[in-house]
């Protein structure tokens, strides 16, 4: 199913040009955020406990962006073209979006729905509109085609005409 949409370019306007957030906390926080994120998400897909996945804070440094609401934690193009050209980093990111797909019920190397024979109850869509949002952004941004085509293919299979939703704003 294909809609138009009007997507924000690359590098959104908030970069104003600039390469790297002045703002950014060091690429070593990053990294030391993602390790302990994949940590928790690891040994919570280990004992099917997705409830707690789905519970756990972590998109800011996971999925990173160019404009988030934790500036912080943003990045910019020099920022992300550093993230990742670090492949242990790389490899972590894509870690992730697998795992919390998994906890959405979804399998993102396959870009398919996890068979309901093979899914844990709690393995389910949670109606985080802006998480799933900020995942495909990030992953449109850091050029990780196969994986960025497989979550928009679960988005558009939540929901087909669009209409992703933080508060009043259409994501």
């Amino acid at each position: 199913l294909l809609f138009e949409a009007h997507v924000r370019p690359k590098w959104f306007p908030a970069t104003r040009g600039e390469q790297r957030n002045p703002k950014r906390l060091p690429l070593d926080d990053f990294k030391r955020e993602q390790r302990r994120t994949l940590e928790a998400l690891r040994e919570r897909a280990s004992r099917d406990a997705w409830r707690e996945i789905h519970a756990l804070h972590f998109d800011w440094w996971m999925f990173p962006i160019e404009d988030g609401r934790r500036p912080e934690y943003n990045v910019f193009r020099a920022d992300a073209a550093d993230l990742g050209a670090d492949a242990t980093w790389r490899a972590g990111y894509a870690e992730g979006v697998a795992l919390v797909a998994r906890a959405w019920g979804w399998d993102a190397v396959r870009a398919e729905p996890i068979p309901d024979a093979a899914r844990h109850a709690h393995q389910r869509w949670n109606f985080w509109d802006v998480r799933l949002a900020k995942m495909v952004r990030s992953l449109w941004l850091f050029d990780e085609e196969k994986l960025f085509l497989s979550m928009q293919k679960l988005a558009r299979t939540l929901k087909p005409d669009g209409g992703f939703r933080y508060g009043t704003l259409c994501l």
